[in-house]
């Protein structure tokens, strides 16, 4: 099994302790039989269909598989994961497969769309006894997104806590909640390629999205209850030269998008640990920025966000960032700024080439004036 992701691994082995033999490697065999197909004639294609869109093909899915694992990782026991069964996980890994195949025809309203796709391509795999899985992948994987039958965003509210298929029990509603998140938390450079967006092959309208994958990092750590994202950003000025008016807008730009994924990544959590038992343990979000120059670190310090799941009884609610006036965008940017200004890429005790050029003309023409 060295070839398969560790969910797989810990779904395989479920299987294996819940079924006799013959079913589990059926089950196994499906899974993996679905997965080949989907990613050699579905998922590499939709980017031809959306080309602007950050990554939502294999590597994308094989992410959200791995941050599903991540994610259960303090509720793992051996090859025991909390109260899921094989089945569950089973239906787990078959969710995250399909939860973004709707981006095939189209980016909107892309997770009403999947059962188009199971009906299209996968028919003749969901028949008899698998019937059923067809109607707890789409609804499942519909909750991952948009809008409740209420009109509001509670999607997971729409799905029963506990279903069954072919007369074991499912989780769905937990299963539905750890997609969504481990979707949330799918962002990084993997999803977009920084040479596009260096030489403007981006769309305007898609670019915000790929520039805040670039700067990215987020490790899920399950086993100590909180979720770490780090934003590394990356400039472009001249030495020694402060943030030009378009620098500046550039640049609040991506930090009021930033706040924003902040928000509602935080929510998320949150939300999907309200579902999800498995989640509840994960309290805690923490956000560090880090700001570079020409790949040269910058000394301007930010420090870390932490975001608790502590609730003090009187208190009006607030945003991610009340009472942390150095996070306020304008503050940052004229920070930033500042510290531009006295940065130099250029190693202690080493002349940057441009002062070695100017400090050698001044010396010839030093020179030409005693001569004259």
């Amino acid at each position: 099994m060295a070839d398969y992701l560790p969910l797989e691994d810990l779904m395989i082995i479920a299987l294996q302790e819940q079924y006799p033999s013959a079913k589990a490697k059926s089950l196994e065999s499906r899974y993996f039989t679905i997965k080949d197909k989907l990613y050699n004639e579905l998922l590499e294609w939709i980017r031809a269909s959306e080309p602007m869109l950050s990554d939502h093909g294999p590597k994308h899915v094989d992410n959200v598989l791995n941050n599903a694992h991540k994610l259960l990782e303090a509720e793992i026991d051996g090859s025991r994961v909390y109260n899921f069964s094989g089945f569950d996980l089973y239906i787990l890994c078959l969710t995250i497969l399909f939860h973004d195949v709707g981006n095939f025809y189209h980016r909107e309203f892309h997770n009403q769309n999947i059962q188009k796709i199971l009906v299209d391509m996968f028919s003749p795999l969901f028949t008899g006894e698998h019937s059923r899985e067809k109607k707890h992948i789409i609804s499942a994987g519909r909750a991952h997104t948009g809008k409740a039958e209420d009109g509001t965003k509670d999607t997971l509210s729409d799905i029963a806590e506990i279903e069954h298929c072919a007369g074991d029990r499912i989780y769905l509603r937990e299963i539905a909640a750890i997609v969504r998140l481990a979707d949330e938390l799918a962002e990084g450079p993997q999803r977009t390629n920084s040479y596009m967006i260096a030489t403007g092959k981006i769309s305007k309208e898609s670019l915000i999205f790929h520039r805040y994958a670039e700067c990215t990092h987020i490790m899920i750590d399950a086993l100590n209850g909180r979720i770490n994202i780090c934003y590394e950003i990356e400039l472009d000025v001249e030495e020694g030269q402060a943030l030009s008016s378009e620098d500046k807008s550039a640049t609040s730009e991506l930090l009021t998008f930033i706040h924003d994924r902040i928000f509602k990544l935080d929510q998320e959590r949150k939300y999907c640990g309200y579902y999800c038992n498995a989640l509840k343990q994960i309290k805690e979000t923490q956000v560090s920025f880090n700001f570079s120059n020409k790949a040269h670190a910058i000394d301007f310090k930010i420090e870390p966000l932490v975001l608790t799941d502590l609730t003090i009884p009187g208190e009006k609610s607030k945003s991610v960032i009340e009472g942390r006036n150095d996070l306020e965008i304008d503050t940052v940017v004229a920070e930033l700024s500042n510290a531009l200004v006295g940065h130099s890429t250029t190693p202690i005790g080493v002349e940057s080439a441009t002062s070695s050029v100017k400090k050698r003309k001044a010396e010839w023409l030093s020179f030409l004036w005693r001569q004259g």
